[in-house]
């Protein structure tokens, strides 16, 4: 009985957590959520591989990169939500959230643009999913 204590006693921490600073929605958004899709890609299982693998890359292209590329839409959405936190941080005058804000728009225009060997290094990462075939 101890540790269904303990699980919600942690469940409940997690409940009353609140995200109201702009770098805690970028560290889920941005790492979080996607270390958790990258991490089932992984997985030894053939149809949750490919599928998941094709869920982080889309998620990465269409949802975080901040590089935009109007005509394909990519990282348009990106570019408006880390601005846009970057904005509300702003306007709040909350000048650590802005920092916090602005380090994760450079880390993620480095993960995404910074080449290694040719190639930006999301590249580099996606390579170790197992895409199958195509959906």
């Amino acid at each position: 009985m101890k540790g269904i204590e303990k699980i919600k006693a942690g469940a409940e921490r997690v409940s009353k957590m609140k995200m109201n600073q702009g770098w805690q929605w970028l560290l889920y958004l941005d790492i979080i959520f996607p270390l958790i899709l990258f991490l089932i890609a992984l997985l030894p299982i053939s149809g949750i591989q490919s599928t998941f693998a094709h869920f982080y890359h889309n998620y990465n292209l269409f949802i975080i990169c901040p590089i935009p590329n109007i005509s394909a839409m990519i990282g348009v959405f990106g570019l408006i939500l880390h601005v846009g936190l970057m904005g509300l941080a702003l306007f709040r005058k909350k000048w650590l959230d802005l920092i916090l804000c602005t380090l994760f728009l450079l880390a993620m225009l480095a993960f995404f643009g910074l080449p290694i060997d040719g190639m930006p290094l999301n590249y580099h990462v996606i390579k170790l999913l197992d895409f199958g075939t195509s959906l």
